[in-house]
């Protein structure tokens, strides 16, 4: 939860925080942890209705927060959740949405005027805008992919870059030309994330190691599965 170090941002027109974006990974960790809880009781298999029952729940408490009234729940983590569960809920519920323009246009509609009435968008804007994100991400074929997912990177460093570039004498041009090489050096350091780090993780996420501890404790003659080596 610290945003500054040692004033070296002090001056900028954003202020001393290099945390503009890393804070919301303690929270999406704590979603993570959450989306382990659920798997682990069964929920995500077997009791998935749960999961929008806790996104009704949420979405009360949202709109009695924007009411003014006490909700005793840390509006991080209230905003937070909400917007990830409803992520959850598109991959459970994944082969039952329709992705129709027509339900996107209205999705469109409801998300904006949630945007013209409230303070707090996600009142009624919520869950249309996840519709929108999903329809627009699968709801028609894009000309073209990518191998290479810079989208984590481009999020978690683009905020620290761009607050030491306007330290230098780029802080004073012109804004397209700022935003211009901000981007290029913040997809730079995004790449090498990705292919230094992410990409190599990700490899692992199978990994056999487990049960290589698991055969190591195993007793001698048994297989770590439970059964004689020589069944």
């Amino acid at each position: 939860m610290q945003y500054d170090i040692a004033g070296i941002l002090a001056g900028t027109p954003m202020g001393v925080s290099f945390n503009g974006a890393l804070w919301t990974l303690f929270f999406e960790a704590f979603c993570y942890l959450l989306i382990a809880v659920l798997g682990g009781v069964g929920v995500l298999r077997q009791r998935r209705i749960i999961v929008p029952l806790i996104l009704v729940v949420l979405a009360v408490l949202t709109i009695l927060q924007e009411a003014g009234l006490p909700v005793f729940v840390n509006d991080r983590v209230l905003r937070l959740t909400f917007v990830f569960l409803l992520g959850a809920a598109a991959y459970l519920y994944a082969d039952r949405l329709l992705m129709h323009i027509g339900l996107a246009a209205v999705s469109a509609s409801l998300f904006l005027a949630s945007v013209a009435a409230f303070a707090d968008y996600r009142v009624l804007g919520a869950a249309p805008l996840a519709y929108l994100l999903v329809w627009f991400g699968a709801g028609f074929r894009w000309p073209w992919s990518m191998r290479a997912d810079l989208s984590y990177g481009l999020y978690i460093y683009h905020w620290p870059v761009l607050q030491l570039l306007v330290l230098t004498g780029l802080g004073g041009a012109a804004t397209p030309l700022f935003v211009t090489v901000g981007l290029a050096i913040v997809t730079l350091v995004a790449a090498l994330s990705w292919f230094g780090i992410e990409k190599p993780a990700l490899r692992r996420k199978h990994s056999l190691f487990p049960e290589r501890i698991a055969a190591t404790v195993a007793p001698r003659g048994r297989s770590p599965r439970g059964g004689d080596r020589g069944a």
